[in-house]
C-alpha cells in the first residue's frame, strides 16, 4: 500500500479572498508587515498594499489622501522608501490614477504631536520634489491643500539673513514652483497654500517707472496690467544682482496655464504674495478666468507689503471674483487697505472677513472720521462706490456692515439700497464677552445694526445670524446676571453706572425693565459644546439661549475652524440628546439643530 501523496500549497495557491481575509485579520499582520507582504508579487501588491493604506487611515486613496512628509533631508528620504509609509505605498500602487482630494503636509499640525523633529530648512525642497515625483504620475487633482512650515520651533535656519545664497533660493523657488505647476496641469479647481514658506529672503519692492508706489489702486482696467518689481538684499553667491528678479521668478507653465480649471485659490501663506512667487500669483490670477474665489490666512507680513500686494491682485482678478474671505492671523492689514481691496470687487456674492478685523474697524470708528466722510474718500477713489447689487452672503464685524451699508437708506431713491440681493448676514459680538456685563455693549451695538437692516426692502427671507464660536460663553452665569437685573433695582443702579444716557434709553425703550437681549438672530452659532456641570450644562445653555435670542430658531455648532487643517471635531451623544431635550422643553422656537454635517429637527 502506498502513502498518500502530500501536495505543497503555498500563500499564492490560496483564493484572493481567502488571502483578503488573512491579511486583513485583526490579529494577524502589522500594517508594516502587510506592506512587506506587498512587495513580494504584484498580485500581493494589489491585494495588501490598499489594506495598508487602509491601516493608515486611507480608506479610499481616490477619494481623499493625506501625506505626512516629516522628514527633509535627502538621505531620510532614501531611507523612508524603504520603510513602510503612505507616499511609497502610493507610487507602488498602479490602481491610483487621480485623487479628488489631496493634502500634503510637511510638519503635524497636531499640537499633541510628537512627530516632528528638528529639520534643516534647506531641505525642505527635496522633500517637495519627492512629493511632486508622485503628483507628476497623476492624471488628475481635483482639491489640493498643501501645509508648509506653522511651527518654527522645528525648523533650523542659518543665523545672519547674509547666509541665503543665490543656490539655496533657487532650489526652493524651483522646486515649490514645480509643485504649484503640477497639480494645475492635473486639472486642479481648488488649491491651498497654508503657513509659512521654507526661505524668507530680505527685498525690497521697486517703483515702477516714474512712481513713487509700487502699485496704484486707480489703474484702470483696459490699461497694462500693474507689474510688482523687487530686488533682494544681502543674498551672496551671485553677482547678477540686477537680473536676480528675472532668474529666481517663479513662473506659471504653459500647461498649467491653459488647464483653465481652478475655481478656488486659498493663499493662507506669505509665500504666494512674496518674491519670488508674486509673479506666479498674480499670473494665474489673471489667466485662469474660472478662477472667481480667494481666501486669505496665516499671513504676518508688515502693512507696507499688504499696501503694495494687493493692489496688484485687484487689478489681476478684475471684476471676476465673486467669493471673497479674509480669515485669521492677517494681523498687520489695516483696516483702510482691506476695504480698498473690497470695493474693487463690485460684482461679489460671498464676502466674509473674520472676527480678529473687529478691533481694527472699531479704532477706525474711534479715530473720528464719519460714515459719511468715509464714503465721500471712497468715492474720491472710486468712480462709484460699488453697492453689491449681487451680494448673497456677508458675514464681518458689525462695524464692518455698517460702512458697507453706507447712509441711511431713503425710500424715495431705490438706487441708494447696498447689496439688495442680501439673504444671509452673519454679525459677530461687537465686544469679547468675557464677563455677562460685557454683553451689553454688544447688544446695544447688534440691535441698532440690525435695526437698520430690517427697515431696509431686503427679502423677507433674510436669515440674522450672530456667530459667537470664539466667545466666552459661561452660560449660567450670564443668565442669572440678567435676571438680577431684570429683578433687582440694586443691579440695575449698578449697570446704569457703566452706560450713557442714550445707551439707557435704548435699553428701557419699551418700558421700565431693561430689554437686554439679542432681538433679531434666528440662528446663532457655536464652535461646539461640552458639559462641564455646573455652568455649561444642556440646560444652562437652552436657558442661555431663551433669555438672549427671543426669535432664534435654529442653533448650530460648526465643530471646525476655518482655514485649520485639524478635521471636526466630534461632539458627545449624551450632550446632544441633552441639548435636543432641552431645546424642546426650553427653547419652543428653536426648529433646528446643526451639530457639524448633521441636522436634527426638532
Amino acid at each position: 500500500m502506498t502513502a498518500p501523496r502530500t501536495v505543497s500549497m503555498n500563500l499564492l495557491d490560496l483564493p484572493n479572498e481567502l488571502l483578503l481575509q488573512i491579511l486583513s485579520s485583526t490579529n494577524g499582520l502589522s500594517s508594516g508587515d502587510i506592506y512587506h507582504t506587498a512587495l513580494a508579487s504584484r498580485r500581493l501588491l494589489a491585494i495588501a498594499l490598499p489594506l495598508f493604506l487602509a491601516a493608515e487611515g486611507i480608506k479610499n486613496p481616490e477619494y481623499e489622501t493625506s501625506i505626512y512628509i516629516l522628514r527633509w533631508a535627502r538621505e531620510d528620504l532614501v531611507s523612508a522608501a524603504r520603510r513602510p509609509n503612505v507616499l511609497s505605498a502610493l507610487n507602488l500602487l498602479p490602481s491610483v490614477t487621480g485623487m479628488q482630494h489631496f493634502r500634503c503636509f510637511f510638519q503635524d499640525p497636531d499640537t499633541k504631536s510628537l512627530l516632528n523633529s528638528l529639520q534643516h530648512t534647506y531641505h525642505l525642497p527635496c522633500a517637495i520634489t519627492r512629493v511632486s515625483q508622485f503628483i507628476s504620475r497623476l492624471e488628475r487633482i481635483e482639491k489640493a491643500e498643501i501645509y508648509l512650515i506653522w511651527d518654527q520651533y522645528f525648523v533650523k535656519r542659518e543665523q545672519k539673513i547674509t547666509d541665503i545664497s543665490f543656490g539655496d533660493l533657487k532650489d526652493w523657488t524651483k522646486a515649490f514652483a514645480r509643485m504649484l505647476n503640477l497639480i494645475l496641469e492635473r486639472g486642479c479647481t481648488s488649491l491651498t497654500i497654508q503657513y509659512d514658506p521654507a526661505i524668507l529672503p530680505a527685498f525690497r519692492f521697486r517703483p515702477a517707472g516714474p512712481m513713487q508706489k509700487a502699485i496704484s489702486y486707480l489703474i484702470p482696467r483696459d490699461k497694462e496690467p500693474t507689474q510688482l518689481r523687487w530686488e533682494f538684499e544681502n543674498l551672496h553667491g551671485s553677482d547678477k544682482s540686477v537680473q536676480l528678479e528675472v532668474d529666481l521668478a517663479a513662473r506659471l507653465t504653459p500647461a498649467a496655464q491653459t488647464a483653465q480649471a481652478i475655481s478656488s485659490l486659498c493663499i493662507h501663506s506669505p509665500a504666494l504674495l512674496l518674491p519670488p512667487f508674486i509673479t506666479w500669483t498674480t499670473s494665474l490670477i489673471r489667466t485662469q478666468k474660472s478662477l472667481t474665489s480667494i481666501s486669505f490666512a496665516c499671513i504676518t507680513f508688515q502693512q507696507d507689503i499688504w499696501a503694495a500686494v494687493l493692489p496688484a491682485i485687484a487689478d489681476a482678478a478684475s471684476t471676476r471674483l465673486t467669493e471673497l474671505k479674509f480669515y485669521h492671523n492677517c494681523p498687520n492689514l489695516e483696516s483702510q487697505d482691506l476695504l480698498n481691496f473690497i470695493y474693487s470687487f463690485p460684482n461679489l456674492t460671498h464676502l466674509s472677513i473674520d472676527r480678529t478685523f473687529r478691533a481694527r474697524f472699531q479704532q477706525t470708528k474711534a479715530s473720528g472720521s464719519s460714515k459719511s466722510m468715509f464714503h465721500s474718500q471712497l468715492s474720491s477713489q472710486f468712480h462709484t462706490v460699488p453697492r453689491f447689487l449681487r451680494l448673497t452672503k456677508l458675514r464681518a464685524p458689525v462695524e464692518l456692515v455698517s460702512l458697507l451699508m453706507g447712509p441711511s437708506f431713503d425710500p424715495s431713491n431705490p438706487t441708494s439700497l447696498t447689496f439688495p440681493s442680501l439673504q444671509s448676514l452673519t454679525v459677530y459680538p461687537s465686544s469679547l464677552l468675557i464677563h455677562p456685563p460685557s454683553y451689553i455693549k454688544s447688544i446695544l451695538l447688534v440691535n441698532h445694526l440690525l435695526d437698520a437692516v430690517r427697515q431696509r426692502p431686503f427679502a423677507p427671507t433674510l436669515l440674522l445670524s450672530l456667530d459667537a464660536q470664539m466667545e466666552f460663553t459661561d452660560f449660567r452665569p450670564v443668565s442669572r446676571y440678567i435676571q438680577n437685573v431684570n429683578q433687582h433695582v440694586e443691579f440695575q443702579r449698578a449697570l446704569w453706572e457703566t452706560l450713557s444716557a442714550h445707551e439707557i434709553a435704548q435699553l428701557t425703550e419699551h418700558g421700565p425693565v431693561p430689554h437686554i437681549a439679542f432681538d433679531h438672530p434666528t440662528n446663532v452659532i457655536l464652535y461646539k459644546f461640552h458639559s462641564q456641570p455646573p455652568d455649561q450644562t444642556p440646560r444652562a445653555l437652552c436657558i442661555w439661549l431663551k433669555t438672549l435670542f427671543p426669535r432664534v430658531n435654529q442653533l448650530t455648532f460648526t465643530c471646525r475652524l476655518d482655514a485649520h487643517p485639524q478635521q471636526n471635531v466630534d461632539m458627545d451623544d449624551d450632550d446632544i440628546r441633552g441639548l435636543i431635550k432641552g431645546l424642546r422643553d426650553i427653547c419652543p422656537t428653536v426648529r433646528s439643530l446643526i451639530v457639524g454635517d448633521k441636522q436634527y429637527k426638532l
